[in-house]
């Protein structure tokens, strides 16, 4: 049993972390009170804390994607649970829905026609911001353009007049 300094109870050594310093012995708070501790420090430094963490990012960038992509591979299943998760919050289809809109579309963009795998992202799900109803999947470029147009035939077909006249 240890006595913690902060909320002095008497604790299990289950509750205190190792003192790596002094390798024989352990910390004298608890990990519920360093827990606390920390969460009320973060509050208090929180734009020199995110400043920290933004600085480190620039300086560290190549490891960071490196040590991401790695932990990607090394856990696909809770990347394929979130992005399922993402498609039904966002979406209202499954996975395997994704994949037969992919299918009819032959794997391509539903616009431009491009294969899927040439790009770096997933095809996104175009929908109708109006209704809500799912029109297809585009590339990021695709879907950006008629985001940019407001999804409107008028502005679109002029797009269309104006290239065919300029060609």
């Amino acid at each position: 049993m240890k006595k913690c300094k902060l909320c002095k109870q008497s604790k299990d050594f289950i509750y205190f972390d190792h003192d790596y310093k002094l390798k024989s012995t352990y910390k004298n708070k608890c990990k519920d009170c360093i827990g606390i501790y920390r969460k009320q420090w973060y509050i208090e430094n929180k734009d020199r804390e995110i400043q920290r963490a933004t600085d480190f990012y620039k300086n560290n960038r190549e490891k960071c994607n490196n040590n991401r992509k790695i932990w990607l591979k090394n856990n696909p299943e809770i990347v394929s649970n979130n992005v399922e998760k993402t498609l039904y919050r966002k979406y209202k289809i499954t996975g395997d829905e994704y994949k037969a809109i992919l299918c009819n579309q032959n794997d391509c963009c539903a616009i431009c026609k491009k294969h899927y795998k040439i790009f770096k992202r997933a095809l996104a799900v175009d929908h109708c911001h109006k209704t809500g109803k799912n029109r297809g999947l585009l590339c990021q470029k695709c879907n950006t353009a008629l985001g940019l147009l407001n999804d409107d035939i008028n502005i679109l077909n002029n797009s269309i007049n104006y290239l065919k006249n300029h060609d």
